[in-house]
């Protein structure tokens, strides 16, 4: 039986977010071992693990919710991940988005 914020198996997310990157700081709209966020420039902000992850051997799925691009800065941390949302033009753009993270625990 799987509920809601008690399922941690090996192939559940460690960690996941739904954050607006366009207000100052960036609100978090719903999330999993996250516990804030960093706005850094126009699109890019730093969000931060509730519970920091045992190693960087995690991978980041991220997704923009009203723009074209979600990526991540690769440089992975045992605290935080910088995520940045970018539109089809090249320009940085603060959108909604969504990242999971699976692995980093030591299990």
């Amino acid at each position: 039986e799987v509920k809601a914020n008690d399922y941690r198996g090996r192939n559940a997310c460690t960690a996941w977010v739904n954050v607006d990157l366009s207000t100052t700081p960036p609100t978090i709209l719903d999330s999993y071992n996250f516990s804030g966020a960093v706005r850094t420039a126009t699109g890019v902000a730093e969000l931060y693990f509730a519970t920091p992850m045992d190693n960087t051997n995690y991978s980041v799925q991220v997704t923009s919710v009203d723009g074209d691009y979600g990526y991540y800065d690769s440089s992975l941390q045992l605290n935080k991940v910088r995520v940045m949302s970018r539109y089809h033009d090249g320009n940085m753009y603060s959108y909604k988005i969504s990242v999971a993270i699976f692995g980093g625990k030591n299990v």
